[in-house]
């Protein structure tokens, strides 16, 4: 940034396509974060939960 700020001119350029993969990459990996908390939280002996039974 600091560069683009003293030359005047950008060093790189967004296209859509780049902020269409970076959407989707961040929605696969909330959807993988919450399968991996739902898997871990249906172990036994996690230690996240107090066990009932």
């Amino acid at each position: 940034m600091v560069i683009d700020l003293a030359t005047g001119f950008p060093s790189f350029i967004v296209d859509v396509d780049d902020m269409m993969l970076q959407v989707l990459g961040s929605a696969a990996g909330i959807v993988l974060t919450a399968l991996m908390v739902r898997v871990s939280s249906g172990s036994k002996g996690n230690g996240l939960a107090p066990d009932r039974g």
